[in-house]
């Protein structure tokens, strides 16, 4: 067991998290994935994909939608980056997810995230 590990579980035991607290994260993680991913992909059938950036850039507040959601995409992914290196996984996959479609990426990632972390901790 890496020091990690031990310190997470050490760190558990105190605050008194659970295993099925991490079931329940995961749950709720994939049921988000699966309720945004098919209102995402109900949109774009409905207007394209082109036709959704036309939609939302027609109105400035949707510039400012827009402009919120990059940022906090950016701030995300360099987290995202950061985080697989020190796991030793590559992050190229949930970037190219983040690019094409939002905050999927990020929200698969932590899906993965969480199994991963449950899973070393066992």
């Amino acid at each position: 067991m890496t020091l990690k590990v031990i310190a997470r579980k050490r760190l558990d035991a105190r605050l008194g998290c659970r295993e099925s607290e991490d079931v329940e994260m995961r749950a709720a993680l994939f049921i988000v994935i699966a309720l945004f991913g098919g209102f995402t992909v109900w949109v774009v059938s409905q207007v394209g994909y082109l036709g959704f950036f036309r939609s939302l850039l027609s109105t400035a507040v949707g510039w400012q939608a827009f402009t919120d959601l990059c940022i906090s995409l950016v701030l995300f992914t360099i987290w995202m980056s950061r985080d697989a290196k020190e796991a030793g996984r590559s992050p190229w996959i949930y970037l190219l997810i983040t690019l094409f479609l939002g905050s999927l990426g990020p929200l698969l990632y932590l899906a993965q995230r969480t199994r991963r972390e449950a899973t070393n901790n066992h």
